[in-house]
């Protein structure tokens, strides 16, 4: 399994650098926005992106050698991959949020 899920995976990481570095252009372009939003949204980008490449630590430490630092990659990309849903959230205009939408952040 590790043979097929890591090519997977290395174009999984691939695709999301490249969403980050789209996701900056467009926040280079998008007019309206405080430097607190465009701080958060940097700053969510950046820990995003780290955490997809060092979740690649997912396919070096087997869950037979350390089942806690085999599952640490996969915990710490999903708080970052939080906090880039809530940069989004934060980032957009509060007119375009429906009513009680801020009890999924």
């Amino acid at each position: 399994a590790v043979y097929v899920a890591t090519p997977l995976y290395t174009l999984m990481i691939f695709f999301y650098i490249r969403y980050v570095n789209l996701n900056f252009i467009r926040m280079q372009l998008t007019k309206n926005r405080t430097r607190s939003q465009w701080n958060f949204s940097y700053g969510a980008s950046l820990v995003t992106s780290f955490g997809f490449c060092s979740s690649f630590l997912l396919f070096v430490i087997g869950p037979s050698q350390s089942a806690l630092w085999h599952s640490v990659p996969f915990l710490q990309l999903q708080v970052a991959m939080y906090l880039s849903c809530l940069a989004l959230f934060y980032e957009t205009d509060p007119k375009y949020h429906p009513r009680w939408s801020g009890l999924f952040c």
